[in-house]
């Protein structure tokens, strides 16, 4: 996940690796409207955008996505 959660620095973007299973039948969990997301499969790296991205944020965020994905 992708987000700027400190109260400290606001404009800091940090990044937050989940290894949870998240669609898991019945109990299948929701991913954060507030963040972008960078989905990672066996073949294929997607960025998913939170439709609650402040407008602000959506180009560091998508910068910052960017820049990540070359890295794994």
């Amino acid at each position: 996940m992708l987000g700027s959660h400190q109260p400290e620095d606001p404009e800091m973007i940090v990044s937050i690796l989940i290894m949870e299973n998240l669609y898991h039948g019945k109990n299948s969990k929701l991913l954060d409207p507030r963040g972008m997301f960078i989905v990672q499969g066996r073949d294929i790296i997607r960025i998913w955008v939170g439709s609650q991205i402040p407008p602000a944020n959506l180009q560091s965020y998508r910068e910052y996505a960017e820049k990540y994905i070359k890295i794994l």
